[in-house]
């Protein structure tokens, strides 16, 4: 009796591979994470203290690399814009409750933890599926913190 072989493409091998290594590498520093994460989440604890820059080059290349006119991009508990002013961010409500989600996850992960696995789920599930994404779209409708901008 002959058996056959399933053979993969090159592709699917080499996403396998990488998804192996990606895991592996969380698996291996997820205790550092932590650890660093509750140090930074003594930062936030008492407000959010969020701040707003306008024209911000990091915002910049958010928007080249997502390929969009604006962009609103969070660092720690700060709101990077490009393309578009304060006012006009502000009034959006939807758009600004899906960042402080984002800097609500800064809070529960830490600076370093946070980008580490929003960068890991975007390479593994893509921009729109990431988990950090989908979790604040699914917030953008909930009522803004009181102590937001304070």
């Amino acid at each position: 009796m002959k058996v056959e072989k399933k053979t993969e493409s090159k592709s699917v091998r080499r996403k396998g591979r990488c998804y192996k290594i990606l895991s592996a590498w969380l698996k291996k520093f997820r205790g550092l994470i932590e650890h660093v994460s509750q140090k930074e989440n003594n930062f936030f604890k008492y407000a959010m203290n969020i701040s707003i820059k306008e024209k911000s080059w990091i915002a910049w290349i958010a928007a080249k690399v997502l390929r969009t006119n604006k962009v609103a991009i969070v660092f720690g508990h700060t709101i990077h814009l490009w393309n578009t002013g304060r006012n006009e961010f502000l009034q959006n409500r939807q758009w600004v409750r899906h960042e402080i989600a984002h800097i609500e996850q800064y809070k529960k992960h830490g600076f370093a933890g946070f980008i580490f696995l929003y960068l890991a789920e975007t390479i593994k599930r893509g921009y729109y599926k990431n988990r950090f994404e989908v979790e604040a779209r699914s917030r953008e409708n909930e009522p803004l913190p009181e102590n937001a901008f304070s």
